[in-house]
């Protein structure tokens, strides 16, 4: 269709930090790699979940 890659980082991190927001935010999201930055040719995002220690 002749259209570009989506830029989706800001989307998703707002999205997954306002859900972990409402889920425990003690837990923190890093963004390994999204579009519109670099990325391998086999995938376009990766994230990370870091979840609290049980303390």
């Amino acid at each position: 269709m002749g259209k570009g890659e989506f830029a989706c980082r800001p989307t998703f991190d707002a999205c997954f930090n306002n859900v972990i927001n409402v889920i425990d935010p003690r837990t923190r999201v890093k963004c390994i790699f999204c579009l519109p930055g670099p990325h391998p040719d086999n995938a376009w995002c990766q994230w990370e979940f870091i979840l609290p220690a049980n303390t």
